[in-house]
């Protein structure tokens, strides 16, 4: 009986492994974070390579490097889409303008954009503010859209 049991069980799991979505297919889209004091922004994009140019019009101050600007560093996925972070640590000046490319020369969204601290841009074009944790406390998110899957036996 035993034997039987154990190859069910067997059996189920391979089952089970055989029908389940892939892997990819249920991580959980990126979640950016911010710290208080950092000056970034984040851009979701189709694209596989993201670089940004900015600069402080009220100085006459660029803030990134030759044209067509810094690589963005890849932190994830959201909605089958890449999402890139740029975080300024060249001073205290914060951009006023920037511009999203791909490829090395082409502009998403037209090109020039308002600069917005935290900002999270999709395809270019700014979308929402990405919030800081309160000090002292931690923001905790649940994904309830995966299903769990569980054998348990006692032999």
């Amino acid at each position: 009986m035993q034997k039987f049991y154990t190859l069910i069980c067997t059996l189920v799991l391979l089952l089970s492994m055989t029908f389940m979505a892939p892997v990819s297919a249920l991580a959980a889209d990126y979640t950016p974070v911010v710290t208080e004091n950092e000056i970034s922004v984040f851009l979701e994009t189709s694209y596989d390579n993201a670089k940004i140019w900015a600069w402080n019009d009220k100085v006459d101050h660029f803030t990134t490097a030759k044209w067509p600007g810094d690589a963005m560093t890849l932190v994830g996925t959201k909605d089958g889409k890449n999402v890139f972070k740029w975080t300024y640590t060249a001073g205290t000046k914060i951009p006023t303008g920037v511009i999203f490319t791909h490829d090395g020369e082409q502009k998403l969204n037209g090109g020039n954009q308002e600069f917005k601290n935290h900002g999270y841009y999709v395809e270019g074009k700014y979308t929402k503010t990405i919030e800081t944790a309160p000090a002292g406390k931690v923001k905790v998110f649940f994904d309830n859209t995966i299903p769990q899957f569980g054998i348990t036996s006692s032999i």
